[in-house]
């Protein structure tokens, strides 16, 4: 699951490329648009490259039902980081109507503020939707178990752990070269683990030359959750 920035500004060739690059994963795939990939969406590019991957609002991963965010809808001018009441209605009412013991949430944008963790490692702050954790604390009241958020847009990998729910942030692909989360579900736990890059240079790189990437590079793995009430 692709959580976005998948292009610099939404450009058509920058699209294409990425397409043809997911289009060789031996896997199935998702891909949710992100803020730089706005121009993409609002010329229809976006959705028509990637047709058949971009998931609907609320479908399953790994049998557990799944909502997926979208960053950004064109016929709908949201500030530019809040899912606006509108669409916070819309899914309320979906996941009433599917009454799940546990949730998975994928969003381009954090649910959850990150300004006093970038303060303390003085990196660049890029915001999260800001209606997002009373969202979350809407849904918890339906959930009976774990909510469980992937997000990305941030500029550093940090795990959240809470009571009711998880919220783990992956950095972009060009801060944390190639990495990615790895998900495991196992009767009613979870764990999250980092698949590294394979050229740990290229890596150290880019980390040691971006100063707005922050945050923790011990940050990368949760063991052992409990996710059922």
């Amino acid at each position: 699951i692709i959580l976005g920035d998948v292009s610099n500004d939404g450009g058509e060739d920058q699209l294409k490329s990425a397409a043809g690059i997911f289009s060789n994963l031996n896997t199935s795939w998702r891909v949710l648009p992100g803020n730089h990939d706005r121009d993409g969406v609002r010329s229809g590019a976006f959705h028509e490259l990637f047709s058949g991957h971009v998931p609907d609002l609320l479908g399953a991963v790994a049998g557990i039902p799944s909502l997926f965010l979208p960053e950004f809808l064109p016929e709908i001018e949201y500030p530019r980081t809040e899912l606006g009441m509108r669409m916070i209605k819309k899914v309320l009412d979906l996941v009433s109507r599917t009454a799940p013991d546990d949730l998975f949430i994928f969003s381009h944008f954090p649910l959850i503020s990150q300004n006093a963790y970038a303060l303390q490692f003085k990196g660049e702050y890029a915001k999260h939707f800001l209606d997002g954790e009373e969202f979350l604390d809407q849904l918890g009241q339906i959930v009976t178990g774990k909510i469980l958020c992937f997000a990305g847009h941030q500029h550093w990998h940090r795990i959240i752990n809470e009571k009711k729910f998880v919220h783990c942030m992956t950095a972009s692909m060009i801060e944390y070269p190639m990495e990615a989360r790895v998900i495991r579900i196992a009767d009613d736990r979870i764990d999250i683990s980092t698949l590294e890059c394979g050229v740990p240079d290229l890596a150290a790189v880019s980390l040691d030359s971006a100063p707005w990437v922050a945050g923790s590079k011990d940050d990368r793995f949760l063991e052992s959750v409990q996710i059922e009430s």
